[in-house]
């Protein structure tokens, strides 16, 4: 029993000598590393904790972010299953302006403004209005089957409007408008708050020039009304001096803006404006000795700028015409009348008569 007690000691001894050979004692040997990846942090059996200065680990959303905040990590080739949202509304960014994603793939965007270099989209929805401090729309000729014309378009694709265009230029003191108005008002122009031009199925109204480098081909408003006969075809009886007796055998020729009854001799006014008169006439005194007046009337009452004057023989007919400009509204009756300035008067007779007004302007 000697021998074992004298066994075990010298053991022990040759224990210590060892470990003072390589520089430590038992008590102050080196920590050995742990390897955590295989450490369950879920698992709530604290044999498989993480045990940290800052406390115990026994679930990950023990985990602050911001110890990760050093860490270099991706998540390349990694998929959500949930929904990827911020602990708070509009305090993040996703990438910035030096590090920008490349390709954004989704299906739906709801934002309060998007901010763009280019934007290519086979559908746009907008619910508001499109605002842009600049850029340019760009487009190409195309055709359409539907319309059998070619045709602007954007992107390739004809482009169909289905309220209005606005299109607006704005600095203080002058506020310039070109607004697409399918409800039937066409394409209009503004300054300020007047509309100063509008093209529409009505046709083309404004209220400035319009000029034409090219030819115009259109229509005017224009009214005439005219008679002749050889040897007469009306006789006026010229009862006192210088009262005028209306020409009113005539027939109603080509109208465009005015009406007119056969026998009646008036041209009635549907269009305010200015127009232009041309009267040609032709008369014969019936006695020696007439001085006859030819005047048009609006309305009963005589314009000065429009008449002539003639001394007319008997037996020959001379012409007794005028032109002028009138200025006329809707619903004016027009017509011509002529009077004897002798006394006493003589009758006449009228052999033909052309009257014919075009609106030359407002």
């Amino acid at each position: 029993m000697k021998w074992l007690m004298i066994l075990i000691m010298g053991v022990f001894i040759m224990g210590l000598a060892s470990a003072e050979n390589f520089g430590y004692t038992i008590y102050d040997a080196p920590t050995v590393a742990t390897n955590y990846s295989g450490v369950n942090v879920n698992n709530s059996d604290t044999t498989d904790t993480w045990i940290t200065t800052e406390g115990t680990l026994d679930d990950v959303s023990d985990i602050s972010h911001s110890w990760l905040s050093d860490l270099l990590w991706s998540v390349a080739g990694h998929i959500i299953d949930t929904d990827f949202l911020p602990d708070s509304s509009l305090a993040y960014d996703l990438g910035s302006g030096a590090l920008r994603w490349d390709w954004l793939y989704v299906r739906n965007i709801s934002a309060e403004s998007i901010d763009t270099f280019n934007l290519d989209a086979d559908t746009v929805n907008v619910a508001g209005n499109i605002t842009a401090k600049s850029g340019t729309f760009t487009g190409q000729a195309g055709y359409d089957e539907k319309l059998g014309y070619a045709n602007a378009r954007i992107g390739g694709d004809p482009w169909y409007l289905s309220g209005r265009l606005i299109l607006e230029y704005f600095q203080p003191g002058l506020n310039t408008i070109w607004q697409i108005d399918n409800g039937g008002n066409g394409i209009r122009f503004f300054d300020d708050s007047d509309v100063y031009a509008s093209i529409n199925e009505s046709g083309i109204d404004t209220d400035f020039n319009l000029d034409v480098a090219g030819n115009w081909t259109g229509n005017s408003y224009y009214g005439e009304m005219y008679n002749k006969q050889y040897g007469g075809f009306e006789v006026l009886d010229l009862i006192t001096t210088e009262v005028y007796v209306p020409i009113i055998n005539a027939t109603c020729g080509n109208l465009n803006g005015f009406s007119c009854v056969n026998g009646i001799a008036n041209l009635t006014a549907q269009v305010d404006g200015r127009y232009s008169v041309s009267v040609t006439l032709s008369a014969e005194a019936n006695e020696v000795g007439g001085e006859y007046g030819t005047k048009l009337f609006i309305n009963n009452v005589g314009q000065d700028n429009c008449y002539s004057f003639k001394d007319l023989r008997i037996g020959a007919s001379s012409s007794a015409g005028f032109s002028c400009i009138i200025s006329v509204n809707a619903g004016d009756d027009i017509y011509v009348a002529m009077d004897d300035h002798a006394n006493p008067v003589k009758d006449l007779t009228i052999n033909n008569i052309n009257v014919n007004l075009v609106r030359i302007g407002d």
